[in-house]
């Protein structure tokens, strides 16, 4: 028994923030239906560094987060795949749609329109920058995102100047925010009987990652410069080092972890050197006491000094590449990150995300692969009252 069996979600959202999503909602039981384009389906269906798969419809890209959802193909230009999107409401709980700001009321499926189909619908629109607001009518991807929020103006040192991040974690956030919200409506619904607009951004998405930076803005003004590998701390003791193979990211932020860092390197008479003494005094003379912790760490592989700090509660880490992250013995397996599972049509085995926390102990996965493009088209219309004749009708036409 999962918290969201027996609802129904309608999707008709692409790409990666929505579908993450609604994927959330899926791998805790929703029901969910992905309205795709016929012949054509979502486009991360073709990307992806794998090319027989992405020949194939099944990119990488769409592996990610559409496990245990159903396909069904729609071309919702013509009235009567409309029509087919509009009887699916019906049935739904929850609608979700990452269309540009106004797209979806010209397709006939406004709030307002859906809300006159099913009165207690949760509508959800997922958007770069928001319904509202004197840019709401862009679009935006979140490599783009990650420099219209303030991101790039933080990453990166002023030898390199900004740099995006390697991953599209906006778009992760605003399907974890989409799928919070939509969670938090339905739990209202159950209370009140009402329906919920729930209005989600990128843009607000990003910034509440970043609360700490805007709060500190608002209140001081002061507007932070790019920060390279310096965490927010500026602690002299805290950030990027070298150690004899590798890098390793330490954090002895307070004058107790300071103490205790001293000590494992062997440097205890530092604690007492007035240049050191405290924290306001090893700000001033932060370079220096950098160059004699990097000096000292060189004396011990990274993973070493993993183990030995850790015995004196020092949080330290090596930067390790995701093959080592996902090595077989790992944390990352340990904790079920990963679910594999075969494809069917392709023979061929997969790894899709779990939900990312476990319940009572367990891992929350799955239960099918990720859907063949309008693999269930036939079975939902069927349920929904269409006959075989008027199946037949429509993908002759086109419609589906």
């Amino acid at each position: 028994m999962r918290p969201f069996d027996g609802i129904r979600i309608v999707d008709l959202t692409q790409i990666l923030a929505g579908p993450y999503c609604t994927y959330q909602l899926g791998l805790l039981g929703a029901e969910v239906i992905k309205i795709e384009l016929p012949g054509q389906g979502d486009w991360v269906r073709v990307t992806g560094i794998d090319p027989e798969l992405a020949k194939a419809g099944m990119g990488t890209h769409f592996l990610s987060q559409n496990a245990g959802k159903k396909s069904v193909t729609v071309n919702m230009k013509d009235e009567r795949g409309c029509e087919i999107v509009k009887k699916l409401i019906e049935t739904a709980d929850v609608f979700v749609e990452n269309f540009r700001p106004g797209a979806a009321k010209r397709l006939g499926l406004s709030y307002e329109d859906v809300c006159e189909i099913k009165p207690d619908i949760i509508y959800c629109s997922l958007s770069a920058y928001g319904q509202d607001g004197p840019i709401s009518h862009r679009k935006g991807y979140d490599h783009v995102l990650q420099g219209t929020t303030g991101i790039m103006s933080l990453t990166g040192t002023p030898e390199t100047g900004p740099i995006k991040a390697g991953l599209a974690f906006i778009d992760y956030a605003t399907g974890l925010n989409g799928a919070f919200a939509v969670s938090s409506a339905l739990f209202e619904r159950a209370k009140t009987g009402k329906g919920q607009r729930i209005d989600v951004a990128m843009l607000d998405s990003t910034l509440l990652m970043m609360s700490n930076i805007v709060t500190e803005h608002v209140t001081t003004g002061y507007v932070p410069e790019l920060m390279g590998n310096e965490p927010q701390s500026r602690s002299p003791t805290a950030g990027l080092f070298d150690a004899k193979d590798r890098p390793i990211l330490i954090a002895a932020n307070s004058d107790v972890q300071f103490r205790a860092f001293m000590g494992a390197l062997g440097l205890e008479d530092l604690v007492e050197d007035p240049r050191f003494s405290n924290h306001l005094a090893r700000l001033d003379n932060k370079p220096e006491l950098r160059r004699i912790v990097n000096e000292a760490l060189k004396a011990k592989t990274g993973e070493e000094w993993e183990e030995l700090l850790e015995s004196v509660d020092v949080p330290a880490g090596v930067i390790r590449n995701i093959e080592e992250v996902m090595a077989e013995n790992g944390q990352a397996r340990a904790r079920g990150i990963s679910q594999e599972m075969v494809l069917p049509e392709h023979n061929r085995q997969i790894g899709v995300p779990t939900v990312g926390f476990k319940v009572n102990g367990d891992v929350v996965a799955a239960d099918s692969p990720p859907p063949e493009l309008g693999s269930d088209t036939e079975a939902v219309l069927a349920e929904i009252g269409y006959t075989d004749a008027q199946i037949s009708e429509l993908r002759h036409a086109g419609v589906i």
